[in-house]
This record gives structure tokens, C-alpha cells and sequence, in this order.
């Protein structure tokens, strides 16, 4: 199966270009990261607060854990954001919604600079009113806290709106 054939949007008339899918992955709040656990080759998916930016989404982690472990030295992933989703009555039941999905390899940063640069990116996403002391608190928290980031090769949206 071709990568085209593994990551088409099946409802092309709900298809979004690029452009939009990449707002959907700047804008939601939270997402989903789906990944393969080697150890009995089981899927293993784990909601996750993220940043998308330069090209990038950077996920924040422990140390430790199953998602560090199955990351930590490089895995693919698929990754998934959701917004503006709610139920609508029309003429019959259904929903509005705007989604990305993005597929890549992941990696672990390693780079402290690169993971403080990563770090105020999540801070101005979920707290923008305390970037005054986000960089205080990045690095009393910089040794036990893991960054990984996904380069997406591919990013894909839909989009049902009223």
C-alpha cells in the first residue's frame, strides 16, 4: 500500500488544504498521539498537550512511562487534533468539526536550547498570561521534563461545518 493509498481523506468534499489543517494543528487544544508499542506489537494511543509551530509538533512528556519508552529512540506516529466540534440537527443527527491528522517519525529532543525553545512555545499556547515567569519555571523543570517532536511528512484535514 503506497502512502497515498495509507493517508487520503476519504470524503474529498470534506477535504481542507494543508494550510487549514495546519491552523486546525496550531489552534486545537489538545490531541491525540497513536503509536505502536513494540512489546507485543500492540497499538497505543494517549491524549497529549502539544505545540505545532516551525513545522513541528512538539509534545511534552515524562521521563519515564510507556509513551517515553515506545519514543524514545525514534518510532512513527500518527497524530490527530480535533476542534470546533459539536452535534448539530439538521434533518437528522450529525456533527461539525474541524481535524488534522499529521504522520511522521518522532524524536526525542535532546538539545536544551531546543527543548526550552519548545517548552515557551507550550507555555504561550496554554498559558500566555505567565510568560513572565515561564522561563524560571522551564528550568527548574528542564532535567525531568522529555520533549518529543514530530516532523510531519504528511498532514491531512476535514472539515464538516454548518
Amino acid at each position: 500500500m503506497t502512502d497515498d493509498e495509507k493517508f487520503h481523506v476519504r470524503r474529498k468534499d470534506r477535504e481542507i488544504p494543508r494550510e487549514e489543517a495546519e491552523r486546525v494543528l496550531r489552534e486545537a487544544e489538545y490531541g491525540t498521539l497513536a503509536m505502536v508499542d513494540p512489546d507485543g506489537n500492540a497499538p497505543y494511543g494517549v491524549p497529549v498537550s502539544f505545540a505545532f509551530c516551525s513545522g513541528a509538533i512538539w509534545i511534552h512528556s515524562a521521563n519515564a512511562g510507556r509513551k517515553f519508552r515506545i519514543l524514545e529512540n525514534g518510532a512513527e506516529a500518527h497524530f490527530s487534533a480535533a476542534q470546533n466540534v459539536r452535534a448539530v440537527f439538521t434533518k437528522y443527527f450529525t456533527s461539525c468539526y474541524e481535524s488534522a491528522m499529521a504522520f511522521g517519525r518522532v524524536e526525542l529532543v535532546t538539545d536544551a536550547e531546543e527543548k526550552r525553545a519548545a517548552l515557551r512555545e507550550l507555555c504561550r499556547k496554554y498559558l500566555p498570561e505567565k510568560m513572565d515567569v515561564a522561563d524560571e519555571h522551564i528550568s527548574h523543570s528542564l532535567a525531568r521534563t522529555a520533549i518529543f517532536k514530530l516532523v510531519p511528512a504528511r498532514i491531512t484535514g476535514k472539515a464538516k461545518r454548518p
